[in-house]
């Protein structure tokens, strides 16, 4: 089980604060992300991000989001969402994942991530996030 109070280090945005700009992590390895066909009819139309969110957790469906950082790196993840919990301190929604990309957890502000697809690919869960 995984406290949502563990996460400061996972989320992606904590690295604009200790990156220099444009650069990545050390020792992450990305992985070149696939096209993703387009398969809207296999899914249901969502009015919001969060909805789909919400849906793609609830289905265990891998998805694609397109995310713009605090600092205003521009990434595209493929991730696995595993829970959602509101921060504390912003009251920002944040969305924790296994991220594919990386092979780690990471975790995005909902309000950052600018469009997402689904991947067209299930996944086991591999932790739950606790309140």
């Amino acid at each position: 089980m995984l406290h949502h109070d563990d996460l400061e280090d996972a989320l992606e945005d904590s690295y604009d604060d200790r990156l220099p700009m444009g650069e990545d992590p050390e020792g992450e390895e990305r992985l070149d992300l696939p096209e993703i066909p387009i398969t809207e009819d296999e899914y249901p139309d969502f009015p919001t991000a969060q909805e789909a969110l919400n849906w793609a957790e609830q289905n265990n469906e891998t998805i694609r989001i397109y995310y713009i950082t605090k600092g205003g790196r521009d990434i595209k993840r493929d991730v696995e969402p595993h829970g959602q919990f509101m921060a504390r301190t912003t009251g920002n929604r944040i969305l924790v994942t296994f991220d594919r990309t990386v092979g780690d957890i990471r975790a995005f502000i909902v309000s950052n991530i600018m469009h997402y697809i689904f991947a067209g690919e299930d996944f086991e869960p591999k932790f739950i996030v606790s309140p």
